[in-house]
C-alpha cells in the first residue's frame, strides 16, 4: 500500500510529459510568420520548408527586378515634353517610392534625379511642381543624409523663391514648404541654412491671408 502514492506520481509525470509533448508539437504546426506582407505557415518537413523559401527567393528577385525596371522607365518618363505623360510618370514614381524601399537604386541615380527635379521646379507647370515636391520628399527619405544634402543644395533657392512668391498658387507654395522642410531636416545643412529655412517657413505660415478656403486647405496639409 505504501507504493501506491509513488505509482500515482510516476503516472502523473508520464501524463504530464505526454501532454507537454503534444502541446509543443501542436504549437510548432500552427505557428505563423509574416514577412513582406506575405503570410506563410511553418511546415513540419524540412524539404518542404527549403522548397518554399527557394521559390519565394526567386519570386522576390523577379519582383525586385521588375519593380526597378518600371521605376527606371518612369524616372526617364519624367523628362517627356508632353505634360500629361510627364505628370503620369511623376505620379508613378511617387507611388513606387511610397510602396517600397529603393535607396540603393536611387543612390546610383542621384544626379539624374536632381537634374529632373531641378528642371521641373524651375520650368514646370503648377502640377509638375506639386508632384516634383512630393517626389523630392520621398527621395530624401529613401537615400538619407548625404544625397539629400545634394538635393537640398540644388532645390533650396528654387523652393525659397516659390514660397515667397504670392503670385504662385497655394498648392505649389504649400508643396514647396513641405519639400523645403523635409529636405532641410534630413540633409546635413549648415546652421545658417537651417535658420533661413525656418524663418521662411515661419513667415509663410504666419502671414495674414485672405479668407480663401483653397489657401487654408493647402497650407494646413503642408503643416
Amino acid at each position: 500500500m505504501a507504493d501506491l502514492p509513488d505509482r500515482r506520481r510516476k503516472k502523473d509525470r508520464k501524463h504530464h510529459r505526454k501532454g507537454a509533448s503534444n502541446h509543443a508539437s501542436s504549437n510548432g504546426m500552427d505557428e505563423e510568420f509574416d514577412s513582406n506582407d506575405d503570410n506563410y505557415s511553418v511546415v513540419s518537413e524540412a524539404d518542404s520548408v527549403d522548397s518554399q523559401f527557394a521559390l519565394e527567393d526567386i519570386d522576390g528577385v523577379d519582383y525586385m527586378e521588375d519593380f526597378e525596371g518600371k521605376l527606371k522607365e518612369n524616372i526617364e518618363g519624367c523628362r517627356q515634353k508632353g505634360s500629361n505623360g510627364r505628370q503620369a510618370s511623376l505620379l508613378e514614381v511617387q507611388k513606387a517610392l511610397r510602396r517600397r524601399y529603393a535607396g540603393e537604386f536611387l543612390t546610383d541615380r542621384v544626379e539624374t534625379m536632381i537634374d529632373i527635379l531641378e528642371k521641373l521646379m524651375k520650368r514646370g507647370t503648377g502640377r509638375d511642381r506639386v508632384l516634383g515636391s512630393a517626389v523630392a520628399c520621398l527621395f530624401c527619405l529613401q537615400v538619407g543624409e548625404d544625397d539629400s544634402t545634394k538635393l537640398f543644395d540644388a532645390l533650396k533657392p528654387i523652393l525659397l523663391t516659390l514660397i515667397n512668391d504670392d503670385t504662385v498658387s497655394p498648392d505649389e507654395r504649400a508643396a514647396a514648404c513641405t519639400a523645403l522642410g523635409t529636405s532641410c531636416i534630413i540633409a546635413d545643412v549648415e546652421m545658417e541654412d537651417m535658420i533661413e529655412c525656418l524663418n521662411t517657413l515661419k513667415t509663410a505660415f504666419s502671414k495674414k491671408i485672405l479668407n480663401n478656403d483653397q489657401f487654408h486647405s493647402a497650407f494646413a496639409n503642408a503643416l
